[in-house]
């Protein structure tokens, strides 16, 4: 039974998707692995390989936190990029101190202001106000604005209370409406 080209495609590429979210998640810890390179590999191999594989991907908060902004903006503010470029540099600071001679110190040199270049020169820098509120997940490529929740239906309940408070009627009634008698019942034939 001979297996075809397409029907080795699928699964290979599902390892390579998970290959690549694996060494983009150590990416985020160890500094010369990128992570989010590698996440958008493994989000197109996993496109390929599996549609449930896929989901499952995007729907993890590593993605939403690393790369979701990014992917759909193609830019961050710059608190973002300062979240990922500050703690690299440290890191490759301490490495620069321990080499144990100057060509290895001019690499990882190279490699810091390559760092620094392709994030401040290469990435779109937008201001945090910019970005939607549902831009991305809560992590640090991501500023989220906006009013609190429900800060709209609070400020229209303060509006009628206004408009109540300004025409003499009380809240629950009409604007402009004539008092009530306070004599008559409330509610009609029930006596109270």
């Amino acid at each position: 039974m001979a297996v075809s080209a397409k029907g080795l495609i699928r699964p290979l590429a599902v390892v390579l998707g998970l290959a690549a979210f694996g060494l983009g998640t150590l990416g985020i810890f160890v500094p010369l692995l990128p992570t989010a390179p590698l996440y958008l590999l493994a989000a197109a191999c996993l496109a390929r390989g599996s549609a449930r594989f896929h989901r499952w991907f995007l729907s993890t908060k590593l993605y939403r936190n690393h790369l979701e902004a990014f992917a759909a903006s193609r830019s961050m503010t710059m608190r973002a990029k300062l979240a990922i470029c500050v703690p690299v540099t440290a890191m490759l600071a301490v490495a620069f101190g321990l080499a144990p001679n100057w060509p290895i110190r001019a690499v990882i040199a190279l490699v810091a202001l390559a760092k620094w270049y392709y994030f401040l020169a290469r990435i779109k820098t937008i201001p945090a106000s910019r970005v939607a509120a549902r831009g991305g997940g809560g992590g640090r490529a991501v500023a989220k604005v906006g009013p609190p929740a429900g800060g709209r239906r609070r400020r229209r309940a303060r509006g009628r209370r206004l408009a109540w408070a300004r025409a003499g009627a009380a809240p629950g009634e009409a604007p402009g409406a004539r008092p009530r008698d306070s004599s008559a019942p409330a509610f009609p034939g029930s006596g109270i």
